[in-house]
């Protein structure tokens, strides 16, 4: 673990630093947003601040709610590092002129992409287009809501038919 953490730290230092030496800037601390309803790895090094110490330098982590916010927090100058943000708001950060490079893939969430329907509802994979004329809660413009629309696309689900109630990232990581 603590190879791989160095590894990972002097990796993101690195292509940092490539930037800003680039751009005549001194390194003196790096400012880094991260999804905190989201735990990874990484945080077990932020918590004990080992990137710090391997990088000598202050890494300030600073939380977000959502990618977009993290987007936002990026073309301001606020943070260096987004990390975790996700697909949908890289995509449409980058699509909107926001200049970033994606570097890995820290995490994937496979479990988030479940749709949960109440056994007393009697609605089954089968039946799917009983949701058509319901409320369906989501997380609005991420990778979940695009899925669970390809989804009920596939299940022949029309889609018009059917209420998206938008909820909160931090309502549904509760």
């Amino acid at each position: 673990m603590k190879r791989v953490t160095h590894l990972i730290a002097v990796l993101l230092v690195g292509l940092y630093n490539v930037s800003v030496q680039a751009a005549g800037h001194v390194l003196t601390e790096i400012n880094v947003g991260y999804l905190q309803q989201r735990p990874t790895p990484a945080q077990f090094s932020q918590a004990t601040q080992t990137y710090d110490s391997v990088i000598g330098i202050p890494v300030n982590w600073r939380p977000f709610a959502d990618g977009n916010s993290m987007n936002a927090a990026l073309a301001a100058g606020e943070v260096d590092i987004v990390y975790a943000h996700g697909m949908v708001p890289f995509t449409v950060g980058v699509t909107d002129g926001l200049e970033m490079t994606a570097v890995g893939i820290a995490v994937d969430y496979p479990e988030n992409d479940l749709c949960i329907v109440g056994s007393s509802t009697g609605i089954t994979r089968a039946n799917a287009a009983g949701l058509e004329g319901r409320r369906v809660a989501t997380v609005v413009g991420g990778v979940t809501h695009y899925k669970m629309l390809k989804v009920l696309e596939h299940l022949q689900v029309d889609t018009a038919g059917i209420e998206i109630v938008p909820i909160a990232t931090d309502a549904e990581a509760a």
